[in-house]
């Protein structure tokens, strides 16, 4: 009689347990918060989403790369005039290296490395400096081995 007992009072606290955690788990709205070209994203078309270790959103479209504070959008795109931009406005993959940078792989433009602190962007193409050289200027993805 007691081994029963103690049963019901152990489904009664995993009962009370799951009630109270349901509770916790429900209280707390998903703040979800839509953007798009009316807000100054540069394409709807999004290829990649990226959040860099100061909470920045990176998003990687076909018409540049995209960077949301939370409230603003700035944009980072090619501009034939200046060497520190982009290679290529067709963004298709981001990656956030472990030291920080941004890894941005476009099509036709090779693969672009962004410094956030000193806001440089250093490119890699096909054809190009012998130090800086990649197989292709088409990047589809990307990823850091350890």
């Amino acid at each position: 009689m007691g081994a029963i007992n103690l049963l019901k009072s152990k489904k009664c606290a995993y009962g009370v347990i799951f009630f109270v955690f349901s509770l916790h788990c429900y209280s707390r709205p998903l703040d979800v918060e839509r953007i798009g070209v009316e807000h100054g994203l540069s394409q709807s078309t999004i290829y990649d989403i990226a959040q860099d270790n100061s909470g920045y959103i990176w998003i990687a479209t076909a018409d540049g790369v995209n960077i949301y504070d939370g409230h603003k959008i700035k944009q980072l795109r090619h501009n034939h005039k200046n060497d520190n931009s982009l290679s290529d406005n067709y963004a298709k993959c981001l990656l956030i290296s472990n030291d920080g940078k941004i890894w941005i792989g476009t099509l036709g433009g090779g693969l672009n490395s962004y410094d956030p602190v000193s806001k440089t962007i250093t490119r890699y193409r096909a054809s190009g400096e012998q130090e800086k050289v990649i197989l292709s200027d088409d990047v589809y993805s990307l990823y850091q081995s350890q």
